[in-house]
Order: C-alpha cells, then sequence, then structure tokens
C-alpha cells in the first residue's frame, strides 16, 4: 500500500494545471466520493493495526500535498482574473437599456 501512496505523491508533485478545468479533474480525482482518497482509506480499514499508524501518516501527508496543490493553482488563476472573480458563462447579463416599445404598441395603449 506504500506503493501506491508513493505513486500518487509522485502523481500530484508532477501536476500541472493550465486552466481551471484541470484543477476540477484533479480535485475530482482524489477527494471525490470514488476518488483516490476514498479508496485508500477503505484499504485502510482492512489494515492490521501496527500497520495503520505508518499508512495512515502517509495518507494525510498525500491529502495533505494534494490539497495544497489544488490551492495553489487556485490562487494562481484567480490572480490572472482581472476581476477576482471566476468568469461565470451561466450568470444572467443584465442590461441598463430595455429598448423602447414597438409603434404599433404604443398606438394601441393609446387607443
Amino acid at each position: 500500500m506504500l506503493k501506491d501512496i508513493k505513486s500518487f505523491y509522485d502523481e500530484v508533485n508532477k501536476f500541472e494545471a493550465k486552466n481551471v478545468n484541470d484543477i476540477e479533474l484533479f480535485r475530482i480525482k482524489f477527494f471525490s466520493k470514488k476518488g483516490v482518497f476514498s479508496l485508500l482509506f477503505e484499504k485502510f480499514k482492512a489494515l492490521p493495526n501496527n500497520e495503520k499508524q505508518i499508512i495512515g501518516k502517509a495518507i494525510n501527508e498525500l491529502k495533505l500535498e494534494a490539497k495544497n496543490k489544488i490551492d495553489y493553482f487556485k490562487t494562481k488563476f484567480n490572480d490572472l482574473n482581472f476581476s477576482g472573480e471566476e468568469l461565470d458563462l451561466s450568470r444572467n447579463i443584465v442590461s441598463n437599456s430595455l429598448g423602447s416599445r414597438h409603434p404599433i404598441s404604443i398606438v394601441k395603449n393609446e387607443i
């Protein structure tokens, strides 16, 4: 199990995000319900008590390293964004000009 943790640790250290989507995919891979840490903790439950201290410490260090990597890239990409907010393409656009009434509607309302 230590070999698995070491390989995941190497993967975390080599991770480089090119955009916000890469960060999210990395986070899902490691922290989701069916992610790496869930699987490691499932295996951890079956270990004998004398190995749990060593393996648990290694898993927690890996978890901390992955969290730090995610936080680093999130702050890096947030600093690149000029508005200080992430781009939300689903946000409603509020327009200051509402346009004008159709001439036929104006005449109908006058009548």
